[in-house]
């Protein structure tokens, strides 16, 4: 599963509607297809900030 961001209200696959702004997970094979169509951007997962090391 990925995560993208809605940038065009629609339907995914299943019939749930999704509005603009909001985030939801998918399959590959639909996030490929509605980033093509434009619909949803993909979102990256967020990895952990790394700690700042102080500078000397």
């Amino acid at each position: 599963m990925v995560q993208v961001k809605v940038s065009f209200p629609h339907k995914d696959w299943q019939g749930n509607a999704h509005e603009v702004g909001e985030v939801y997970s998918c399959t590959e094979q639909e996030a490929q297809t509605r980033v093509t169509d434009g619909f949803v951007r993909r979102v990256e997962p967020r990895k952990p900030a790394e700690p700042k090391t102080p500078a000397k």
